[in-house]
């Protein structure tokens, strides 16, 4: 059985040795809200996942419970499901996508 996303993060905070309350000072936020997310009764957002996985010292694969490859896998999963035209799409998307990062 996979383990869920808050079982995964208490594990790793204890690990660390840090407490719910020094990790919510640290990014900012309220203790119950890291609380919740250990319980299961939230989920950071996608830009708090970085600071998360640096201030635990851990990659986010390894926060998200995916491996690199494990992650690619299932994207080309996920554009095989798409038709022709809509794989032209996301690969247009995505290397729009990747030009502007190299321009800003």
């Amino acid at each position: 059985m996979e383990e869920s996303f808050g079982k995964r993060l208490k594990r790793i905070r204890k690990k660390r040795g840090v407490t719910q309350e020094q990790a919510a000072r640290h990014l900012g936020i309220q203790a119950s809200t890291y609380a919740n997310w250990e319980q299961e009764r939230g989920t950071p957002s996608l830009a708090m996942l970085p600071p998360l996985a640096d201030f635990l010292c851990v990659t986010l694969e390894e926060l998200l419970g995916v491996s690199v490859n494990e992650a690619r896998s299932q994207l080309y999963q996920q554009l095989g499901a798409l038709s022709p035209k809509h794989q032209k799409m996301v690969r247009e998307m995505i290397r729009v996508m990747a030009e502007a990062e190299r321009t800003s």
